[in-house]
């Protein structure tokens, strides 16, 4: 069993070039965006939320999850006690435009 887990996890950290950009290097753009969200620990909460949100759209370190970003801003504003509930409506408004009309690149 622990053979089989051991190639089924190998298989998915292979990248099919038809569904992943090769040349799309997410572990630097996450590092970027993490260093992003470093530089807003001096701001106000709601500030470091709408910076730590356009550095995501901005940097998109995440080729095939983009949808992550404002769940891990919601989570930015509630560990810094700004809510106590989630705040998933930060994207209900954005499904109203196209997807490639809201990203910058």
């Amino acid at each position: 069993m622990l053979a089989r887990s051991s190639q089924a996890l190998a298989a998915a950290a292979e990248r099919d070039p038809l569904i992943f950009d090769p040349d799309w290097d997410e572990d630097t753009r996450l590092a970027d965006w993490q260093q992003a969200l470093a530089n807003t620990s001096k701001h106000p909460p709601l500030l470091a939320a709408a910076l730590a949100w356009d550095a995501w759209e901005t940097i998109a370190p995440l080729q095939h999850r983009f949808w992550l970003g404002p769940m891990l801003v919601a989570a930015l504003l509630r560990a810094r006690a700004k809510t106590r509930a989630h705040l998933a409506c930060l994207n209900i408004g954005l499904r109203t435009i196209a997807r490639e009309r809201r990203r910058r690149f």
